[in-house]
C-alpha cells in the first residue's frame, strides 16, 4: 500500500473503499519493519586502515562494457582508473 498511514488504512477498510482489503482494526504497534529500519541510527563507518599519500599508491579500477556503439577502433569495453588525487584514466579494450 506504499506505506500509507495505518489510521488511513483503517478508514479505507471501514468505508469499504479499497477493493479486496480485509477489515482492519487499530493495533497498538503498527510500524512495519522497513519503517523501523529506516528510522534507526546508522552505525559509524570503520576508520580507514590504509590511506594513500602518493600518486598511484592506491588506484580504483572498474571495467565497463559492452557498449551499444563501437568506438572508432572497434572497442566495446573500457577500464576506468581513478587515483586518490582524482586523476582519471580510461583505457579501451576489444
Amino acid at each position: 500500500m506504499g506505506h500509507v498511514n495505518f489510521d488511513n488504512l483503517v478508514k479505507i477498510s471501514k468505508n469499504g473503499v479499497g477493493r479486496g482489503l480485509p477489515r482492519l482494526t487499530k493495533l497498538d504497534s503498527t510500524k512495519c519493519k522497513s519503517c523501523q529500519f529506516g528510522k534507526q541510527k546508522r552505525v559509524h563507518l570503520k576508520s580507514k586502515e590504509f590511506t594513500a599519500s602518493r600518486p598511484l599508491e592506491l588506484v580504483h579500477a572498474d571495467v565497463c562494457g559492452s557498449t551499444r556503439k563501437q568506438i572508432p577502433r572497434r572497442e566495446r569495453y573500457f577500464i576506468v582508473l581513478v587515483d586518490f588525487t582524482r586523476a582519471t584514466w580510461i583505457m579501451f579494450m576489444k
